[in-house]
């Protein structure tokens, strides 16, 4: 027999399971375990078994009673969107709205022709920031960090090739509005460039000389 006191908290324990549990794949056996484990009570006799199934059927009972819930007026009135089947990162399919998906692409397709906008309002042409003798780093066309402008079409650069730093003289030329490289110049390695600058004094030397 079991005592009133076990079957109210049998009762109890296997309404909220239920309540908790998604009924198109929780079975009898699994609510009984559950509830052993909620109430400390074993539910191996017929008489507790009969409890548990008796509880899951007025449940059941219960559920396929409720009347369906009316759609809210405001959900009445908005357009219907749209949806496609995709899946989620558990691999599980969901429902995507398409609507969302077109407003976030064009937000950045907006963002994007901004940021192009913006590129060219800087200047025109790889290196165009920088003035001719002066400084005003910018970036080439190949990833070459441009240090200045000698002339219009002579660019000092300093790239990276292979791994090792270069720093190089070369000459320029204009295309579709865009400052390239050419072939004719000159690639000092860091080595070089230090004899370089050591040998600069020397050079001012020399110029002033013949000044």
């Amino acid at each position: 027999m079991v005592s009133e006191r076990e079957r109210e908290a049998i009762e109890s324990a296997v309404g909220k399971i239920l309540e908790e549990a998604d009924m198109e794949k929780v079975t009898e056996r699994m609510v009984r375990s559950l509830a052993e484990k909620r109430t400390g009570i074993a539910l191996s006799t017929r008489d507790h078994k009969d409890i548990v199934r008796r509880c899951i059927e007025e449940f059941l009972e219960k559920v396929q009673a409720e009347p369906e819930e009316e759609p809210d007026e405001e959900e009445e009135k908005k357009p219907d969107r749209k949806r496609k089947s995709g899946r989620n990162e558990d691999g599980e399919e969901v429902d995507e709205d398409v609507e969302e998906e077109e407003k976030e692409r064009k937000s950045k397709k907006s963002k994007s022709h901004e940021k192009k906008g913006a590129t060219k309002g800087s200047g025109s042409g790889s290196g165009s920031g920088a003035k001719v003798g002066g400084g005003g780093r910018t970036t080439g066309s190949n990833g070459e960090i441009i240090v200045c402008k000698l002339s219009d079409k002579r660019r000092v650069t300093v790239s990276l090739f292979k791994g090792k730093v270069y720093v190089g003289i070369r000459e320029y030329y204009e295309k579709e509005g865009e400052m390239l490289p050419t072939q004719k110049g000159i690639s000092l390695s860091v080595d070089q460039w230090k004899k370089f600058k050591e040998a600069v004094p020397d050079i001012q030397d020399i110029i002033k000389q013949r000044l």
